[in-house]
């Protein structure tokens, strides 16, 4: 795996000039770079504190989507590293630190919290058959009506099933399951509690008991404390590990609230935090969702459910492609940059130019929840050209 570094080296706003404290770190671990910026009391950031660093996933021909997890580490920390001196004296007054990462992926660790297995992000497609054969051996709809969560190879019980199949040496060595977040947290303070959030993104956790699902824990042949502790996002974690306190004292007696989606995030971060307004995302996949009263709500079979915290939930439904289809086609079409494609693009007709793009490089999740499902472009002509495709693709 290449990790693909740019060092940032922005300082400390003074476009507020009497920000109110404490402030909140937040983190943000995309599929693709993490982030951390600083907010103050008010939720106002600081545009100065702006850190990212990309990365690269490992992408296989047969359908792996993974990363090191150790080498993710790095790249959280070398963030918050390049945050912290951006901050300057302003992170004396930090009061707190939140984070939102990737729904879905798995990794296994061993007694010690060593990695056994990479991290399995959601785009991974490998566990597809072991998706049709619980599909096979249990009532599905049930499953969604407990879970928010059909049973496809993005979420957990497929990919448990898999790696018990395909690596049963590993999958027995295995201590704990867990999501990045967890093992983030691990690292950083020795301990990590597992929001409801994220563990409603796994496909395991029944969302209004908000209890592990016991008889996919039976199925899969999973043992309850295999299973990281469940916990609502005000229940942090304080206190970092020895090497960590002393590399970055300002945050090490401050709460480090657990984990979200990052779907949940998008919600409430962009102020659609009701029924009234619906969320459209599009980063490396794409969704619409829509913040609903976790009692109030049983979700149709071609969406998902999952949780912000025990109160409230997330209904919605997601393409595995957005933005890492666009990157696909930059790659593939060798056009200009994107920002100088875009004009190329704005001056064709909507649907002017006769293709029809299935979109499905990853597969498909909603509405078909298909993990086999691939690309089709259909309409090609001689005259066809890289814009056209560009235009189709977005469009699609």
């Amino acid at each position: 795996m290449i990790l693909r570094r740019k060092h940032m080296t922005q300082e400390a706003s003074s476009a507020n000039p009497n920000p109110e404290p404490p402030y909140i770190l937040a983190l943000d671990i995309g599929t693709s770079s993490t982030r951390v910026l600083l907010f103050d009391a008010t939720g106002n950031t600081f545009p100065n504190v702006l850190a990212q660093r990309p990365y690269q996933l490992r992408i296989t021909n047969e359908g792996e989507v993974s990363v090191d997890p150790d080498a993710l580490v790095a790249v959280v920390r070398q963030t918050i590293y390049d945050s912290l001196e951006m901050a300057g004296p302003l992170a004396q007054h930090i009061g707190a630190v939140a984070i939102d990462t990737f729904w879905h992926s798995l990794m296994g660790v061993d007694a010690d919290n060593r990695p056994l297995t990479p991290l399995i992000i959601w785009e991974d497609t490998r566990p597809h058959q072991a998706a049709l054969e619980l599909r096979e051996q249990l009532d599905e709809a049930a499953i969604h009506a407990r879970t928010g969560a059909r049973l496809h190879a993005s979420y957990w019980p497929a990919k448990l099933r898999w790696l018990a199949t395909q690596a049963p040496d590993t999958f027995a060595r295995v201590a704990q399951w867990l999501s990045f977040g967890e093992y983030l947290y691990r690292h950083f303070l020795g301990r990590s509690v597992c929001s409801l959030s994220m563990a409603s993104g796994t496909g395991m956790l029944q969302t209004h008991a908000r209890a592990w699902d016991t008889e996919l824990v039976d199925v899969l042949d999973v043992r309850p404390e295999q299973l990281p502790p469940l916990g609502d996002l005000h229940e942090s974690v304080q206190g970092l590990t020895a090497a960590y306190a002393s590399a970055w004292p300002a945050l090490c007696n401050i709460p480090w609230f657990p984990a979200t989606g990052d779907g949940a995030a998008a919600c409430v971060g962009s102020g659609c935090a009701s029924m009234e307004n619906w969320s459209i995302t599009i980063g490396t996949s794409s969704a619409i969702r829509v913040v609903v009263p976790l009692e109030q709500v049983i979700p149709p079979m071609g969406l998902w459910l999952y949780l912000i915290d025990a109160r409230r939930a997330v209904l919605g439904g997601a393409l595995s492609e957005g933005g890492n289809m666009l990157s696909w086609l930059d790659s593939i079409l060798k056009l200009p940059s994107l920002a100088d494609a875009e004009s190329l693009v704005a001056a064709l007709q909507p649907d002017g130019h006769g293709l029809t793009v299935l979109p499905f490089l990853s597969g498909e999740r909603s509405l078909g929840w298909h993990a086999n499902a691939r690309m089709t472009i259909s309409g090609m002509q001689a005259h066809t050209s890289p814009a056209d495709l560009l235009r189709a693709g977005m469009e699609s």
